[in-house]
Formats: structure tokens, C-alpha cells, sequence
């Protein structure tokens, strides 16, 4: 071959060779380049990840509200993550539903979405329901292929949305929902990037949690479960803020106490639900009455409470608005009309105090107050009246110290039976012997004694020092003597409701060896207008142990013909007010005569109290009255006395001869 042809060729195998070298190494370095960029990215969005990471991170430490927490969550996730869309849904558990609860980005995907737990529907065979019901993270990397996606894959790909992952929110054990995250790439999870979005929906499920513990916390510690309205720690912290706004502003604010008037009774005769609705009703209407001016709180069973700006109203005019709007519209209730009354305690800023608690305290004294007088009764607090609270303060102190070092003593009145002219025994009287005052009168510290929950203790003791008396006095030993002793309205609702209590006082009375049928409960007319049909029952388990029972006072209430012939009471008192004007008060000779027939009609003894003349004597037994009491025979008196006056008894001393 010449020279030159061979020169030829090698130059152009060497072209050839070179071309291919080049080539090979720009390929090489091409592939590189765009293995260096692709590493980049997943760098780049592991990174972003990272940061995400640590935003929401910083987000739970500062956030105090969930649903703001859990709206900038997804915020962070699609601006800092570089998202299409993240939402955040939540599982109902009576429909199991995947509801949205929080969501960033392309929003308008949700509008209409349906997403189930069940597996037996379509809407629950996605990513998102799979996610939540089997606890792990699903990822779909391309939507348009994967069958799972069918039910949302026109949507989907409407917005460009072409992968996907969803990954449980799990607390306590329990999916509570999902994080779910879109991308207009596909392929665009890695592995790593999902580990690490499984720690940010870690993250969201801690916040969970932990918030909704401190908002149940929260509405335990602050709000009434059952009206919605705050409780009185909520209407206390309201209304110190409130002040401080107000006494910047030289302003007036009212706070009110209100207490429904026998809610007890609408409650038992209706039954607690509906009982339930109308303190929702009374709630409703404080609430709109509040308005934007004032705070309503319910305080715990009837009473409510509720602080009002009244700038230069005349707080009358506004207590009569608020009057009108309880009592004028009946509260209608499945075809009922229940019309209530509200007793209210009330006092103003400033003029009556400058701390919340103060005022709170004090609008609490006139309520008090209030309820004294009566139904549907107004007190504003005053001056007076805390002084006078001052002294129930310093009088409750003494009385607990007088039953701790037994003050008290029993005075014993006796009752003479008009037949026979016997002693047929003596009703136990209360009086308190103080150290320093002497002998304290009933009617000055048993109100008292009954306000303070003290008559509780104080009627176990009366019980038990009226069986030690008739176990020691040798002149209790005629067996047809009965004592009897009170129990107040008072203290039957708080002592007779204790679980137990009337078991107790059985097995107490068994105890002593005292025969029951010489222990009789006075209890007053008053107590069939509450709990009646309890009321009746706890009696019958008293006289079904043989304790007699006396309705004291009768005639001066409104009790039920019904429920008085159901009531196992064996007596019948007739209140003084009817004796006093015997024989010569027309109205009082009626009544007497009514009660007696009612009596002799159910087969009940009676007893009139107040006997104080001859006359009043005579004409009792006349009408046929079975025991009398009262001044003609003799005051109450203290064991000894009682004991010698019993010695000296003579009836021909107090009655006349007989026919």
C-alpha cells in the first residue's frame, strides 16, 4: 500500500478513535452531570423536609389553639416542603369518614371529596383510608396507573396532581386520622423523604393529643358541660379581666347571681332530661340577654351567674328586662308550658367592690338574702346586710364550737293525753347554753344551724341524747312514753339524702335496746312539697323499723291530699296559729274542725300545740283532740326540771272534774 493511502487511513482511524473518545467522555460526563443534578434535588428536598421538620416543630412549641396549629402545619408543608397540596383529616367515628380539618394549597381538590375507612367501599381502598385503617404509610407514586386512586383519578389529574403519600396520625394506639400530601411530579417520594414525613405526622399526632388533653382540661376546669356556658372559674377570670378594662373607662358593671325558684320540684315532676332542657333554656336566654355587653355562667345546679355593662342605666330597669325574660315566656317543652321565677342576689362595680371574687362574694350575700323572702325576690347588696353577714360568719364559728364542747342541751315539753290525762310523753327541744351569752333561744341559732350544714351532725345527736334519756330517767319507764324530737327541711334534704344514713339511724336505735315505738320524727308539712314521692319512701323504711312519724306544723302548707294519705305518719299537729285563737276566732274553730275529720278520715291521731288557757283546753277536748301541748302545762324545761314537774304532775291541777 503507498505511503500516502496508509497516512490516509491512519489519519482517519485516528479521527474515528478520537470521535469515539470523545463521545464516550461526553457521555460520561453528561450522565455525571445529570447524576450530580438529580442528587442535588434529593438533597434539595431532603433538606426542605428537614426544614419542615423543624418549622412545625417550632410551631407546637408556641401554638395554643389546635386548629390554627394544624392549618399552618399544612401551610409549612406546601411552602416549605414545595407541595401541591396537604391536607389533614380527621376519622369520624360514626360515619368513618375521613373529614378535612386542615389543608394548604390546591384546596379546591376537597371541595366534595368522600373518603371511607371501610374497605367494602371504593372511597376506602385509596391511599388515605388504607393509611388510617392498617397504620402505615401508603405512597402512590403515579395517580393515573394506580387502581387504588380510581374514585378521585379524574380529579386528580383535573389538577395536575400526579403523586401522592398519606400517612397515619396515630394516638394512644388508634389512627385518628392522616396526613396527606400531593405532588405535580411523579415518582416524587424517596424513601428517605417519606421517613421523614412520617416524623412530621409523629409530630402533628403528639400536638393532637397533648392540645385536646389540655382543652378537655380546659373545659372541665372552665366551662358547664351541660348548658355550654362557663362555669364559675370561667365567669370569675372573665370578669377580673373585665374590671380592669371597666376602671380604666370610669364605667358600671352589675354582676348577678340568679337562682332558679323550685327547680327541685319542676325536676322531680318532670324527670331530670327535661329538667336538663330547661336549664338550657334559662342558659339560652342569659346568654342573649348577655349579648355582647356582659358574660353568662352557670355555677353549678340552678344557679347562674351573670356581669353586665350598664353604663348609665338604672340597673332596676335592667334587672326588670332581665325578670320579664325569664318569667313572662313559659318554656314549652314536648306540648309543657313551665313558667319559672328567678330569685337574684345582686351587686355593682364599683360602688360595692373592685375585685371579681369580691363582688361575686357579695351579689352571692344578697342572694342569700333574697330567697329569704321569698319567690322571685330582688336584694342588692349593702352594707347592712354585710355586717349582718359578718355576724352569721362569727355566730357559724361559735356554733361549731359549741357542739365540739356539747353546749347544746335538750329541753323536753311534755304532751298530756285528753282521754286518760296522763303524761303521754315529751317532745325534745334544742338549746344552746353558752358559756358567756347563757341560754340562747331556738329561733336565734337553729337558721343557723341549718345554712351551715351543722344540723346534720347536731339531729344525730338530738336522736341519740333523746334515747339516752329515756334509757336513764326512772321516770321514762312507763313504756307508753314516747319522745319525740324535729327534723328540720333543712335537714332532712341534706341528712336523709346521705347514702346510708337512714340505715344508720335504724341500726342505731336497734343498738341502744330502746323499744322504736317510743321514738317519734316530727317532720314538717314543708317536706311534701319536695322529693315527694322519695320523701315517702325513706319515711316508710323509718316506720316500717317502728319509729313513729308526726307531721309538725300542719295546716300551715299546701301539701297533697294524695300524697298525705300515702304518708306513714301516725299523728297530725295542728300548728299553733290555729290554737291561738280558740274558741272565739271563727276561721281558726273551722279549721281545727277540718283537720280533726281529715284526721279521724285517715285514721291519725292528733296533737295541738300552743295550749296556753283553760279554755282553749276545754274546748280542744270538746272537739276530740287526742293530745294537747303547750304554756298551760308547762314550758319546755331542762332534764331536771322535766323530771320534778313530772313527780309533781296532778291532773286535777290542770283539768276539771270529770262527768
Amino acid at each position: 500500500m503507498e505511503p500516502s493511502l496508509v497516512l490516509s487511513t491512519l489519519k482517519a482511524v485516528s479521527k474515528a478513535v478520537l470521535l469515539d473518545m470523545i463521545l464516550e467522555s461526553y457521555s460520561y460526563f453528561a450522565v455525571r452531570e445529570k447524576r450530580l443534578g438529580e442528587a442535588k434535588k434529593t438533597i434539595e428536598r431532603v433538606n426542605r423536609a428537614f426544614q419542615v421538620i423543624h418549622e412545625i416543630n417550632d410551631l407546637i412549641v408556641r401554638a395554643t389553639d389546635l386548629n390554627k396549629l394544624l392549618d399552618n402545619a399544612t401551610r409549612i408543608i406546601v411552602e416549605t416542603g414545595g407541595f401541591a397540596l396537604a391536607w389533614i383529616g380527621m376519622v369520624d367515628p360514626q360515619t368513618g369518614l375521613i373529614l378535612p380539618r386542615a389543608a394548604h394549597g390546591l384546596t379546591d381538590y376537597l371541595k366534595g371529596i368522600k373518603v371511607s375507612i371501610d374497605p367494602s367501599l371504593p372511597e376506602g381502598q385509596g391511599p388515605t383510608g388504607t393509611a388510617a385503617r392498617e397504620k402505615k404509610v401508603i405512597v402512590v407514586q403515579a395517580i393515573g396507573e394506580d387502581p387504588r386512586f380510581l374514585p378521585w383519578k379524574e380529579m386528580a389529574q383535573r389538577f395536575g396532581l400526579r403523586s401522592a403519600s398519606a400517612l397515619p396520625i396515630v394516638i394512644a394506639g388508634e389512627a385518628k386520622g392522616t396526613l396527606n400530601i400531593y405532588s405535580t411530579r411523579y415518582a416524587s417520594f424517596t424513601d428517605t423523604e417519606v421517613a421523614l414525613l412520617e416524623e412530621v405526622a409523629g409530630d402533628i399526632a403528639y400536638a393532637i393529643d397533648h392540645m385536646e388533653k389540655e382543652e378537655e382540661v380546659e373545659r372541665l376546669l372552665f366551662w358547664d358541660g351541660l348548658t355550654g356556658l362557663g362555669n364559675h372559674n370561667r365567669f370569675t377570670a372573665y370578669l377580673a379581666s373585665h374590671l380592669q378594662i371597666l376602671n380604666s373607662e370610669k364605667d358600671h358593671c352589675l354582676v348577678l347571681i340568679l337562682d332558679i325558684d323550685r327547680f327541685r320540684v319542676i325536676n322531680h315532676a318532670l324527670g331530670v332530661p327535661k329538667g336538663d332542657l330547661v336549664l338550657k333554656e334559662i342558659a339560652n336566654r342569659l346568654k342573649v340577654f348577655a349579648g355582647d355587653s356582659g358574660d353568662a355562667a352557670r355555677f353549678g345546679a340552678d344557679e347562674f351567674g351573670l356581669a353586665l355593662d350598664i353604663c348609665n342605666k338604672n340597673p332596676l330597669t335592667v334587672i326588670e328586662e332581665l325578670r320579664r325574660l325569664i318569667s313572662l315566656h313559659p318554656i314549652r317543652l314536648d306540648g309543657d308550658e313551665i313558667s319559672v321565677s328567678a330569685s337574684m342576689g345582686l351587686a355593682v362595680f364599683p360602688e360595692d367592690g373592685l375585685q371579681a371574687s369580691q363582688l361575686i362574694e357579695r351579689a352571692k350575700m344578697a342572694l342569700s338574702e333574697a330567697k329569704k323572702q321569698g319567690e322571685d325576690q330582688i336584694c342588692f347588696y349593702s352594707h347592712e346586710l354585710f355586717e349582718k353577714n359578718l355576724k352569721k360568719v362569727e355566730l357559724e364559728r361559735e356554733l361549731k364550737e359549741a357542739l365540739k364542747n356539747r353546749e347544746f342541751v335538750l329541753f323536753f315539753q311534755p304532751k298530756i293525753d285528753l282521754l286518760t290525762r296522763e303524761i303521754a310523753g315529751f317532745e325534745a327541744l334544742i338549746r344552746w347554753q353558752h358559756p358567756e351569752k347563757g341560754l340562747i333561744p331556738p329561733g336565734e341559732f337553729i337558721p343557723f344551724l341549718e345554712e351551715s350544714g351543722l344540723m346534720v351532725e347536731v339531729g344525730k345527736w338530738v336522736m341519740e341524747e333523746a334515747i339516752r334519756h329515756i334509757k336513764e330517767s326512772p321516770v321514762c319507764k312507763d313504756s307508753r312514753m314516747v319522745i319525740s324530737f324535729n327534723v328540720s327541711l333543712k335537714q332532712f334534704e341534706k341528712q336523709f339524702e346521705q347514702p346510708g344514713f337512714i340505715q344508720e339511724l335504724i341500726e342505731t336505735v336497734k343498738a341502744s335496746g330502746v323499744d322504736p315505738k317510743r321514738l317519734q320524727i316530727e317532720v314538717t308539712e314543708g317536706l311534701l312539697m319536695k322529693n315527694t314521692r322519695e320523701t315517702i319512701e325513706k319515711l316508710a323504711r323509718i316506720h316500717e323499723a317502728g319509729l313513729g312519724i308526726s307531721i309538725d306544723d300542719f295546716g300551715t302548707g299546701y301539701s297533697s291530699l294524695q300524697y298525705l294519705k300515702d304518708l306513714p305518719a301516725s299523728t297530725l299537729k295542728i300548728d299553733y296559729s290555729f290554737v291561738k285563737g280558740l274558741p272565739d276566732e271563727r276561721d281558726d274553730v273551722e279549721i281545727v274542725k277540718t283537720i280533726l275529720l281529715l284526721a279521724q278520715g285517715l285514721g291519725k291521731k292528733t296533737v295541738a300545740e300552743g295550749v296556753e288557757t283553760r279554755e282553749q283546753l276545754v274546748f280542744l277536748a270538746e272537739l276530740g283532740v287526742n293530745e294537747v301541748q303547750g304554756f298551760y302545762f308547762a314550758r319546755p324545761m331542762p332534764k331536771g326540771e322535766c323530771i320534778k314537774w313530772i313527780e309533781d304532775y296532778r291532773p286535777e291541777t290542770y283539768f276539771w272534774p270529770r262527768r
